[in-house]
């Protein structure tokens, strides 16, 4: 018989946030936050999906309140706007399609590094 350990470092708690404005429209974000990161995609012309990796094996309670003080403690007081953009434009000049020997070097360095990342987490 095999016995598995299954490891549950974090939970995704997922939102939808009503009538807010992303700094660029129409574009998923990655926020790099502390202790975890922070994704928002839109949906429609006034949704937002937020999703917030919680560290952790359990879900702060909503009903004790754990949730709305995690949320107003630890993820609403990120700097998320100066992240976004900073974020943005380097992986915007990285990214974009350019016939500039550097820029397509950059590029390849880039995402040299994240399979090379990606290899490293897979041994530990």
């Amino acid at each position: 018989m095999l016995l598995l350990h299954v490891a549950v470092p974090s939970c995704f708690l997922g939102l939808i946030l009503e009538n807010c404005e992303l700094p660029y429209s129409n574009h998923g974000h990655v926020i790099l936050g502390d202790p975890s990161p922070i994704l928002f995609y839109p949906v429609s012309s006034n949704e937002i999906h937020c999703f917030v990796d919680v560290p952790g094996q359990k879900v702060p309670s909503i009903a004790n309140g754990e949730m709305s003080q995690y949320l107003k403690t630890v993820v609403a007081p990120q700097h998320v706007a100066s992240t976004i953009n900073t974020l943005a434009g380097a992986l915007y000049k990285v990214l974009s399609a350019s016939p500039d020997p550097s820029t397509q070097e950059m590029r390849q360095a880039y995402f040299d590094f994240l399979t090379f990342g990606a290899i490293s987490q897979m041994d530990q």
